[in-house]
């Protein structure tokens, strides 16, 4: 959570849950990390493995000479103080997100899919309504939806 502006993130079962409270119903939920490129996750980019001119500064070396030289140019004005502090701050961010990634306790890529029966009800009540058609039942609406339903 340090460096990543994340200290009060929800997790996914708190993001199913208030979404069920607000009214929804989940249809769907899953971390899409595993599947997408198992032979390349979304935290590799950070981690520096890759050797291209965009990972360098991932590197462990790379890191030494960016502070080094944030350092230098600090000290001879030609940038404001303290943004070396910032740079290593925002590294030791992009190692926490790594380990999470690497543990599997944070996920970049959380998909839910929900639906308001609520909204969908009352759009579907009207038009049958106007139409001089009995009205639907839940079950029925939910098949022409396409949505599933875990019974």
């Amino acid at each position: 959570m340090l460096g990543n502006a994340l200290p009060d993130i929800a997790t996914t079962h708190a993001v199913c849950q208030s979404l069920k409270e607000s009214g929804f119903e989940m249809i769907d939920s899953s971390d899409l990390a595993p599947t997408a490129d198992p032979g390349y996750p979304w935290h590799r980019a950070l981690q520096g493995r890759d050797l291209t001119w965009k990972s360098i500064p991932c590197t462990p070396i790379g890191r030494i000479l960016t502070n080094s030289s944030l350092q230098i140019a600090e000290s001879l004005r030609l940038i404001p103080k303290g943004i070396r502090d910032v740079s290593s701050f925002l590294n030791s961010g992009a190692d926490a997100l790594v380990a999470g990634g690497d543990q599997n306790i944070f996920t970049p890529m959380f998909f839910f899919l929900a639906v308001s029966l609520k909204k969908v009800l009352r759009n579907f009540d009207c038009t049958f309504r106007s139409s001089n058609v009995y009205p639907i039942r839940v079950s029925h609406l939910r098949y022409h939806l396409g949505v599933r339903v875990n019974a």
